[in-house]
């Protein structure tokens, strides 16, 4: 964040700042018997607290450290690592799972796919779309991909693929799709692959941001 220069950049901030709106947060208890805030339900147990939101999130935010959201997906089948950006010098924080089936692919047989959550300093939250072995096929309005949150109907959300890794593709949604994330237990990906369209599903269930 950056810091504020003057003192009229702060009076302007405060004129701008959104009003405060009641809302309901968690207070559970880590893997290390430490308190956390958390805006879902604890796994167990745990105390619901009315806190004005930008406190609440700001408790949520505090923390998101690596090794925090380790511990608030223990026993789940995401995974987190960190790395440093080569720009910005800041922590880039990824959280992955591995897809439940494999879809065939032309001269490499079975793939399991990885559905992964980058959180990068400059460019925000990047949804991506892994298979070790595969070649999506992805240009121009043909490249989208299907998304279904647990039993819902899919929905067709624009896609990208990566400039240089044609493994990757990149599925292009705001942050609605962050917080209908944690609510699922279930995603399902439908992607064009280099031999057609596929689907893999994930068990998302307990993803912290």
């Amino acid at each position: 964040m950056r810091t504020l220069p003057t003192s009229i950049s702060l009076l302007l901030a405060l004129l701008l700042a959104p009003m405060a709106q009641a809302a309901t947060f968690y207070v559970c208890t880590g893997a290390k018997g430490e308190k956390v805030f958390q805006d879902t339900p604890c796994a167990t147990g745990g105390e619901k607290r009315q806190l004005d939101r930008l406190e609440g999130e700001a408790a949520v935010k505090k923390r998101m450290t690596l090794a925090e959201r380790k511990a608030a997906s223990a026993g789940r089948d995401w995974v987190y690592i960190e790395a440093t950006d080569n720009q910005s010098g800041e922590p880039v924080q990824m959280g992955y799972v591995v897809s439940s089936n494999s879809v065939t692919l032309a001269g490499a047989g079975a793939q399991k796919g990885k559905f992964v959550v980058r959180s990068h300093p400059k460019r925000g939250e990047e949804l991506m779309l892994m298979v070790d072995k595969a070649q999506f096929e992805c240009a121009g309005a043909s490249c989208y991909a299907q998304v279904a949150f647990d039993a819902a109907a899919p929905e067709t959300m624009p896609a990208a693929g990566g400039n240089s890794s044609p493994n990757i593709l990149f599925i292009k949604a705001g942050d609605e799709f962050i917080e209908r994330l944690k609510r699922t237990e279930n995603l399902t990906i439908e992607a064009p692959f280099f031999d057609g369209r596929k689907r893999l599903q994930f068990h998302v269930v307990g993803f912290v941001l």
